[in-house]
């Protein structure tokens, strides 16, 4: 699967594939990408700043992982050189739910 493949899990139903990293992922509609404005809302609201600033953050957080990045992060599928929020999160939850269905 290549980088540009890794993406495919976004749309489709159900499949399970090995990226190139060799972690089973479950390619499936998570519905994270629907839910993401409104956790970016509350996390705004819980914190007192706006939804941009929450991003901008994430972003930094992300990119400063990135400065020297580990086997686990150069796992995470996206479109360029470093994740944007949506696709850490969406990478993330993608692998906590195969990691409870394989125990």
């Amino acid at each position: 699967m290549t980088k540009s493949d890794s993406f495919s899990w976004y749309t489709n139903d159900t499949a399970t594939v090995t990226n190139e990293c060799g972690f089973v992922e479950k390619e499936r509609n998570v519905k994270v990408m629907a839910n993401m404005k409104k956790v970016y809302r509350k996390i705004a609201k819980q914190n007192g700043i706006t939804v941009e600033e929450v991003k901008r953050e994430m972003r930094e957080a992300i990119s400063a992982a990135y400065v020297n990045p580990n086997f686990y992060a150069r796992c995470i599928p996206c479109k360029g050189s470093i994740p944007t929020p949506d696709e850490f999160i969406s990478y993330a939850v993608n692998r906590v739910s195969v990691i409870r269905e394989t125990k």
